[in-house]
Order: structure tokens, then C-alpha cells, then sequence
């Protein structure tokens, strides 16, 4: 409704005051693509192609477990408890990751697990798809250290699902989150094994969560 845009600038438009310019492209860009993303699911056809977008574009981030929700029930008045359910699975990652690998006590990691979602990115980017994937940080972090630490357990195979869950909610913040993973590794490496560390471990255990985070 901003002069310029799509819409005629009729009477009714002209009274219409934009509140907040600086979210425009969860109206102009995500919102769109969430919807028809959304009738394309429930007229059973899979959206990997968008036509709307520019000369046409991939639709391989719209497929995160909070936009499965929507497409289910396509309401705008459910976007609010999605952000909400995306901040409760971010505090519940950060507060298992400080229990179980810090072995932070109750009130720290609970305390932790709180201020996680009401970070600056959180915060920037609500309601976009970046928030969506690095709500899965934690739980990334938590299933790398169980790979690296017992490259036979369950950590290896709650890995890849979860790269893959990240991977499908937003491509570009991915990459850094690996980036991020793999450090963290390394870095698990050199805690469980010592140093100088045992070549035998560290491949081992290193190739174990390379393979999880590559399938």
C-alpha cells in the first residue's frame, strides 16, 4: 500500500499508514512464498519451483519442520505461535547442550537456555528462515559432541537429521553452521583424546561426523 507499489492508490489505500518498513519483506517476499508453497502442497505437488519469484526461482529452504506446520494450517494468526514454538526448541537446545556437555547445573543452563532466543539474531531476523534453522545450533552442537565422543552411538545418525532439518529451512545460514560444527569438533577431538592426539581416534571419530554432516 506505499506509494509506488503494487497497489492503486485509492481513498482506502491513501488512509493506510505502513508501521514498520523495515519487516517489508516478511509481507513482500517470505509471506507470498510460505503461501504458495502452502497450495501447492494441498493441491498435492511437491513446490521445488516458484514462477512467482522473479523469472522463476528453487524452493528448497521452505520446507523446515515450523513451515510444515503452516502449510497444514496456512492462517497468518498462526505465525505468532511459530515463533514462539521456534523459541522454545532453541531454549531447550541450549539448556540440554549446557547441561549434558557443560554440565552446567539447573539454574545456569535454564537461565542459559532462556536468554538464547532473545539474542540479537533471534531478535533481527523473527519470522525469517535464518531464525528457523540456528534454532537448531544447540542441538547441532550437542549431536556433534556425542559423535566425536562415541562415533558408534546415537549421535552420528541424530546428526545427519538434523543437518539435513537446517539445510532444508535455510540454505545460506547452513554453511556457517557447519563451519561452526566442525570447529566445535575439532575441538572435541583435542578434549577426549589429548594431546598429542591418536591419529587412529581422531580420524575416526572426524570421519564419523564429516559423513553425518555431508549426507
Amino acid at each position: 500500500s506505499q506509494p509506488g507499489w503494487y497497489l492503486p492508490r485509492t481513498p482506502e489505500i491513501r488512509q493506510i499508514v505502513p508501521q514498520n518498513t523495515i519487516v517489508s519483506d516478511l509481507i513482500l517476499t517470505v509471506e507470498p512464498r510460505r503461501q504458495f508453497a502452502a497450495q501447492e502442497l494441498r493441491a498435492g505437488r511437491i513446490p521445488l519451483w516458484n514462477p512467482y519469484n522473479f523469472a522463476g526461482s528453487p524452493t528448497a529452504d521452505l520446507y523446515s519442520p515450523f513451515d510444515l506446520i503452516y502449510y497444514a494450517f496456512p492462517t497468518p494468526f498462526l505465525l505468532a505461535w511459530l515463533q514462539l514454538l521456534k523459541s522454545l526448541v532453541a531454549a531447550l537446545g541450549a539448556y540440554v547442550f549446557f547441561r549434558r556437555v557443560l554440565s552446567a547445573n539447573f539454574w545456569p543452563a535454564a537461565i542459559g537456555g532462556v536468554c538464547y532466543p532473545h539474542t540479537g539474531f533471534f531478535i533481527l531476523w523473527q519470522g525469517y528462515t535464518l531464525s528457523a534453522s540456528i534454532a537448531f545450533l544447540p542441538w547441532i552442537l550437542l549431536a556433534t559432541d556425542r559423535t566425536v565422543r562415541n562415533p558408534r552411538g546415537w549421535g552420528g545418525p541424530a546428526l545427519a537429521l538434523l543437518v539435513g532439518t537446517v539445510f532444508s529451512a535455510e540454505v545460506g545460514t547452513t554453511g556457517q553452521m557447519l563451519v561452526t560444527a566442525g570447529i566445535y569438533a575439532l575441538w572435541c577431538v583435542f578434549d577426549e583424546h589429548g594431546w598429542p592426539t591418536p591419529v587412529r581416534s581422531a580420524t575416526r571419530s572426524l570421519a564419523v561426523a564429516a559423513a553425518a554432516k555431508d549426507s
